[in-house]
């Protein structure tokens, strides 16, 4: 996929996250405990900022993409040590 595509859907998908979420009033009406920091928790919160939840999901997807190969090795070793005969 070309760079120029990824750019366009980049920028349409952030188009499209702004105009559904965070539609209202000011930052006034968002209720105690959420805070900028939860903006995946907080996504249909009137401040919601679209560049941060980008952030956020991309960060999240990096944690958990970067955590992937541990997960797996855990796995191959419970299944070592309840199959140990290899059968």
């Amino acid at each position: 996929m070309a760079m120029g595509q990824q750019d366009e859907k980049t920028k349409r998908m952030r188009e499209l996250l702004s105009s559904f979420y965070g539609t209202g009033s000011p930052e006034s009406d968002t209720p105690t405990g959420y805070g900028r920091r939860d903006t995946l928790q907080g996504i249909n919160l009137p401040n919601f900022d679209v560049d941060h939840y980008m952030e956020s999901l991309v960060s999240l997807i990096l944690l958990f993409l970067g955590t992937l190969p541990f997960l797996f090795m855990d796995l191959v070793n419970l299944a070592r040590h309840t199959y140990p005969c290899g059968c």
